[in-house]
């Protein structure tokens, strides 16, 4: 192995053949402390390393956290399972120290995983035929600084001939363990991507095109349908401007109507007691409409906020959103169908809570729109009182693969890049320039008229993508060698179990 390659850092699997010197020893996990066995741990001087002492088990009563290919991962004296555990419990010293279940669980999990991952990339490297040698052991062990002195030098004669065989034994046997799975790993690591594999990653990088959609939805409904919708239940979109104080308990809220009672401005009242995100603006909501204030008020709750004078407030209320008081900013109002906001918020409503009463209108819409747009895009989206959403150049990633953009990064308004699939993209990226769909309906109800405006190629994208594909693919590879191994048919994993057997004492 080349000292290059020795040097690598492991992106998961931590106890790599390179550790730092002259770090503080860590005590082993309280989860082990009061349960079936007691640890006693010694540091070596100066290392990460930890010689572990266990009581002889009986091959009956043996900790297996679960299996590989047949192999037991196993609790004993320098397993690696524990060798893994204390490299963690080095790193992340206050979990180490918590007697907090999930803390524990954090470090055992990963320790765990590590060993099945380094249990079966021993197992391939055996089947391969790999061999370490004892040069190669005996230089890992030199360079990386177990056996340093005080004076700093990475390897004293005297310190390791001090150690005690048991300690020489156990981290000649740690390394005999790691450098087959660094060997495995860095193969994966370190693998060539062939150029025609970067050339062809790169071109479709390259080929970009440009979109404009019309999103038709309950903007569609018309006017008259509003109105006449409105006109069967006018109370409902009651308007009313408010301003709000929540608290979770009600002697919170009780003190709070009692500050303003006595005359302490709301603002200050707000910023005392108030536990909601409105808080931050004085407690000011806005605009709100009595069919939004019924699905959190009761009835009566609803009529004594309408009715309270402008510039008031109201009592403590239980609400489905904890205990609130509501001050009027300003006073209920009739819907106004001549308004805009107002149609537009009928409209919503209806598309949301009365969608089988105008799918078809909404669907009739679409069908018009899309129409139009054959020959005329613009025209489409203005005589629907729609608007045209733009999309940036974006490449084919039907895949979604991560170097290259896709539709998330380009389409600034979302519904494109929330309701693409493989066969919408499959017709955005096949059919000529200019070409217009169909109405495309959407989950939601709603539906889309999608134009292909350009095409381009982008020489920057193309190298940027081959670049970034050359320099990760190792490392996917070997994340996708992790999780083959963890999700394997081959692991047979009962950590959760045998963890909480031995924390809980069961």
């Amino acid at each position: 192995m080349s000292e290059s390659n020795e040097k690598k850092k492991q992106p998961e699997v931590k106890g790599g053949t390179k550790a730092k010197a002259n770090r503080e020893p860590v005590s082993a996990s309280k989860i082990f402390a009061t349960v079936i066995i007691v640890i006693i741990v010694v540091a070596l001087l100066g290392t990460s390393i930890f010689y572990v002492i266990l009581p002889r088990i009986e091959k009956k009563n043996q900790i297996v956290f679960g299996s590989y290919d047949g192999e037991d991962i196993v609790l004993e004296q320098n397993s690696i399972i524990y060798e893994q555990y204390t490299q963690l419990a080095n790193s992340n010293t206050d979990l180490a120290n918590s007697a907090d279940l999930s803390s524990q669980y954090q470090l055992w999990n990963q320790a765990y995983s590590n060993a099945v991952i380094i249990t079966a990339a021993t197992q391939m490297a055996n089947r391969s035929g790999v061999k370490v040698p004892q040069e190669l052991i005996d230089q890992a062990i030199i360079k990386s600084g177990y056996f340093a002195d005080e004076e700093g030098n990475t390897f004293s004669a005297d310190v390791y001939n001090n150690a005690g065989n048991d300690v020489r034994t156990s981290v000649s046997n740690y390394y005999k363990r790691m450098l087959p799975f660094d060997i495995v790993y860095n193969d994966q690591a370190t693998t060539f991507t062939p150029q025609g594999e970067l050339d062809f990653v790169g071109a479709q990088a390259a080929r970009t095109r440009t979109f404009s959609y019309i999103t038709v939805d309950y903007r569609s409904i018309p006017d008259t349908a509003a109105e006449a919708y409105l006109n069967a239940d006018p109370a409902k979109f009651k308007s009313i401007d408010i301003s709000i104080l929540t608290t979770s308990t009600e002697d919170k809220a009780k003190l709070a109507y009692q500050a303003l009672s006595d005359g302490t401005a709301w603002a200050d009242v707000v910023a005392q007691y108030s536990e909601d995100s409105y808080a931050e603006n004085g407690g000011a909501v806005g605009v709100v409409y009595y069919y939004g204030m019924s699905s959190i008020l009761s009835d009566e709750q609803v009529q004594a906020l309408y009715a309270t004078a402008e510039g008031s407030f109201t009592e403590v209320m239980d609400t489905s959103a904890g205990y609130r008081i509501f001050k009027v900013d300003g006073a209920a109002q009739d819907a106004d169908i001549t308004d805009e906001n107002t149609r537009m918020n009928i409209k919503y409503y209806m598309a949301s809570y009365e969608a089988d009463a105008v799918s078809a209108i909404i669907g009739d819409a679409a069908v018009n729109v899309a129409n139009i747009a054959q020959t005329d895009f613009d025209k489409a989206a203005a005589d629907y009182n729609l608007t045209v959403s733009t999309v940036g150049a974006t490449p084919a990633n039907i895949g979604g693969s991560q170097y290259m953009s896709s539709f998330s990064y380009t389409d600034s308004d979302g519904v494109l890049a929330n309701y693409i699939n493989e066969d919408l993209m499959k017709t955005l990226y096949t059919e000529e320039v200019g070409f217009v769909t169909n109405a495309i309906q959407n989950s939601d109800g709603s539906y889309m008229v999608i134009k292909i405006t350009g095409e381009d190629e982008d020489a920057s994208a193309a190298q940027t993508v081959a670049l970034f594909y050359a320099y990760y693919g190792g490392q996917n590879l070997v994340s996708d060698f992790f999780y083959s191994v963890l999700y394997s048919d081959k692991h047979e994993n009962n950590f959760l179990s045998t963890f909480l057997s031995l924390y809980m004492g069961n």
